[in-house]
C-alpha cells in the first residue's frame, strides 16, 4: 500500500511539475461597462484610459464594452482605439452633458454607436461609427451639438439621426451605406446641415415629421433611392447641394414653404418633385439629365418655379392631375426629349417669361387651361420654334402663339428671356434671422 501511495504522490508531483512549464490560459475578457464619473474617476480603474488632469482621457487599448460619460467639459480622444459591442444598448452614452469632445474613437457592432440625450455644445470630431445595429450616432432632445468629421457607414437604419433636437450643426461628415437614412432630422428644427457626403441609402437626408426651418447647403448627396426627402415639413431652406444619380433628387410630399435653390439636381430617374405640396420656391436650380421629369409636381398649389434651368431630361416640367395656382417663370427649358411641358388635368396654372427650345415637343395639355403669357408690356414667353414679326419693335411678336384650345400665349417674346441670378444670398440671410428668431423663441419657452 505504501508503495502505491508514494506512486501515486509521484504522479501527482510530475503532473503539477511539467504544468508549470505550460503557458498559462488567461480568462476571457468579456468587458464590462466603463464610466467616466462625475467626479472626474474612471470606473473600472484598470480600463484602458489614461488621465492626467481629469479634463483630457485617452484610449490606450481597445474596449469592449459600453463607454458612459457623466462628467462635463472634458474631451475625450480615443486615439484610434475600437469602442466594440455586441449588438445591443448604446457605445457611447451622453446624457445630460454639456461641453464634452468625443474624437477619434471607433464604434461598432452596437444598437446605436454614439448617443446624446439632452445634451448641448458637444462635439464629435473624428470618430468612425460603423456596423451598428440601428443607428450610427443619435442625437435626441439635444441641441447646439458639433457632429464634424466623423465617418459613419454600413449601419442597420440610420447614420445619423436628429429626433426633437434644436441648432445642432452637422459638417463635413462622411456618410455611406446606411441602409435607410443617411442623415434623418426627425421633429427638429433650426439645423444645419453642410458639405456631408451622403451616399447609398434608401433616403440621403429626410427631414420628416414637423421638421422646420433647417438649413442644408453644399452636400454632396448621391446613389440614393432619395437624395433629399421633405415630408410633413415646412419652412426648410435648401441651398447649393449637389444631387446627383439618385432615382428622386429632392422631393417634398406634404411639406409647404420650403425654399430649394442653386442647387445642382443632375443625372437622376427625377430631378425636383413637389407632391400634395404648397407655397414653396424652386429657383436657380440647374436639373439636368432626369431620365423622367425634371421638375414633377402633383396635386400641388401655389407653388413658384423660377429662373431654373431644366435641361437634356425626359420631360423638363410635368404637371400630373390637380395642380393649379403654380407660377412658372423665367426658366430655361431646352433639349428635353420627349417634351418641354407635360400637362394632365391641371389647370390655372401661369407660365411666362420661359424659354421653350430645341424640346422634342415644346408643349403637351390634356384637359388643362392655363395662362402663358404676363400681359402686355410684360409679354409671354420665347418659342424657339415660333418667329413672329414685331413691327412696333417692342420684343412681343404682333401675333398670338397658339399651343392648343384655349391655350394661348398672347405676347410671346421675339428673343430668349435672359434669366437673371437669382441672389441666393439673399435666401441664406433671410433664413439666419429666421433662425435666430426661432433660437429666441425657443429660449423663451425653456428657460435655462
Amino acid at each position: 500500500m505504501k508503495a502505491l501511495l508514494g506512486l501515486v504522490f509521484a504522479f501527482l508531483l510530475s503532473g503539477a511539475l511539467v504544468s508549470s512549464f505550460l503557458p498559462r490560459v488567461q480568462p476571457i475578457d468579456v468587458g464590462a461597462t466603463v464610466y467616466i464619473r462625475a467626479d472626474g474617476s474612471i470606473d473600472p480603474a484598470d480600463a484602458p484610459i489614461s488621465t492626467i488632469d481629469n479634463v483630457t482621457y485617452t484610449l490606450a487599448g481597445d474596449i469592449s464594452d459600453s463607454i458612459v460619460i457623466e462628467k462635463d467639459n472634458i474631451v475625450i480622444d480615443g486615439a484610434l482605439y475600437t469602442v466594440q459591442g455586441m449588438g445591443s444598448g448604446d457605445g457611447i452614452t451622453l446624457v445630460g452633458r454639456t461641453n464634452v469632445t468625443v474624437k477619434n474613437m471607433k464604434i461598432k457592432e452596437f444598437n446605436r454607436g454614439i448617443r446624446l440625450y439632452s445634451s448641448r455644445n458637444n462635439i464629435l470630431s473624428g470618430n468612425i461609427a460603423v456596423a451598428n445595429n440601428r443607428t450610427g450616432i443619435y442625437l435626441d432632445y439635444s441641441f447646439n451639438n458639433t457632429l464634424s468629421g466623423n465617418v459613419v457607414t454600413g449601419n442597420g437604419v440610420e447614420g445619423i439621426r436628429l429626433l426633437y433636437s434644436l441648432n445642432n450643426v452637422l459638417s463635413s461628415n462622411n456618410i455611406t451605406a446606411n441602409t435607410e437614412y443617411g442623415i434623418g432630422i426627425d421633429s427638429s428644427s433650426n439645423n444645419t446641415v453642410s458639405n456631408n457626403n451622403i451616399a447609398n441609402s434608401n433616403y440621403g437626408i429626410g427631414l420628416l415629421s414637423s421638421s422646420t426651418v433647417n438649413f442644408l447647403s453644399g452636400n454632396n448627396i448621391t446613389a440614393n433611392s432619395r437624395g433629399i426627402m421633405i415630408s410633413s415639413s415646412s419652412d426648410n431652406v435648401l441651398v447649393s447641394n449637389d444631387v446627383t444619380n439618385n432615382e428622386w433628387g429632392i422631393s417634398a410630399d406634404s411639406s409647404s414653404n420650403n425654399t430649394m435653390s442653386d442647387n445642382n439636381v443632375a443625372n437622376n430617374s427625377n430631378g425636383i418633385g413637389l407632391g400634395s405640396s404648397s407655397n414653396s420656391t424652386v429657383s436657380d436650380n440647374n436639373i439636368t439629365n432626369s431620365t423622367s421629369g425634371g421638375v414633377v409636381l402633383f396635386s400641388s398649389s401655389n407653388n413658384v418655379v423660377s429662373g431654373n434651368n431644366i435641361t437634356a431630361n425626359g420631360y423638363g416640367i410635368r404637371l400630373l392631375p390637380f395642380c393649379s395656382g403654380n407660377v412658372f417663370s423665367g426658366n430655361n427649358v431646352a433639349e428635353n426629349y420627349w417634351m418641354g411641358v407635360y400637362i394632365n388635368e391641371s389647370s390655372d396654372n401661369v407660365f411666362y417669361h420661359n424659354n421653350f427650345v430645341d424640346n422634342a415637343q415644346q408643349i403637351y395639355t390634356l384637359s388643362s387651361t392655363n395662362v402663358w403669357d404676363d400681359g402686355y408690356p410684360s409679354g409671354g414667353n420665347y418659342w424657339g420654334n415660333y418667329h413672329g414679326a414685331d413691327a412696333n419693335h417692342d420684343g412681343i411678336a404682333d401675333t398670338a402663339y397658339t399651343i392648343k384650345d384655349t391655350n394661348i400665349d398672347h405676347y410671346p417674346l421675339m428673343t430668349i428671356y435672359k434669366i437673371p441670378e437669382f441672389p441666393s444670398f439673399l435666401i441664406v440671410t433671410l433664413f439666419t434671422i429666421g433662425a435666430v428668431l426661432t433660437v429666441i423663441a425657443y429660449k423663451r419657452k425653456h428657460p435655462e
